[in-house]
């Protein structure tokens, strides 16, 4: 279930940002260090930045991991989502 969701929000996220890079207006406005969505395109992408965190969050938290395997597969999934978001707003703002 992790994986199909992961690849859902990731292929998602692909298409949109790939559809609509044709247009010159600007996703993002930078504010403070950090990207906040400027248009519909980026809100959409932002919210499925958001959900595959929450997601992530939900799976490490029903799973019956112990604390260090959770961290393993938490922390690297929100510093790629991180650093993937940072790296397309960059280029829409």
């Amino acid at each position: 279930m992790h994986s199909v969701l992961s690849s859902w929000c990731f292929f998602v996220g692909l298409i949109c940002y790939y559809e609509l890079m044709k247009q010159n207006k600007k996703w993002f406005i930078k504010k403070r260090g950090s990207y906040l969505p400027k248009t519909w395109a980026g809100g959409l992408l932002y919210f499925i930045y958001l959900a595959y965190i929450v997601w992530i969050l939900v799976y490490v938290m029903i799973s019956n991991y112990n604390f260090w395997p959770a961290v393993y597969v938490l922390v690297p999934n929100w510093i790629a989502a991180c650093i993937a978001m940072s790296w397309v707003a960059s280029r829409k703002s």
